[in-house]
């Protein structure tokens, strides 16, 4: 069992290093994982800290300030992690319904539910949210 696993790993980590944008995926995916989890429990400063409204970046304030007075790289490290689990809940439950809808136009595979399936799946692709 072990033994197997290493070589799933092995092979997992062969195929990554081997795809240049998959390597890059990877990198960028860590960070956003890292500066998302490090904003859960640290920022520079406390949100509801306020500085002069839309100022420059300086030194103080890499990214500087926004309308409100807050830093802006603050917010963002606060705000990275609710943004994933939004988009990952977000994707697991259109998967979980495209999936639930495929299944169910596979089983009766009628070309009125076929139609139906295909209305429903255009309409879902293009109609943003809201």
């Amino acid at each position: 069992m072990i033994g197997g696993m290493k070589h799933a790993i092995w092979k997992f980590t062969k195929i990554v290093l081997a795809n240049k944008f998959l390597r890059i995926g990877f990198v960028i995916t860590a960070a956003l994982l890292v500066f998302a989890v490090l904003g859960q429990f640290w920022t520079p400063y406390p949100l509801s800290s306020n500085f002069g409204i839309s100022q420059g970046p300086t030194l103080a304030h890499p990214l500087g300030t926004d309308e409100y007075g807050e830093e802006v790289l603050s917010v963002m490290m606060a705000s990275t992690w609710p943004t994933l689990e939004v988009g990952l809940l977000t994707g697991a439950l259109v998967a979980l319904l495209s999936t639930l809808i495929g299944m169910i136009a596979g089983y009766y595979a009628s070309k009125v539910v076929g139609s139906v399936v295909d209305v429903l799946t255009i309409l879902m692709l293009t109609v943003p949210g809201t």
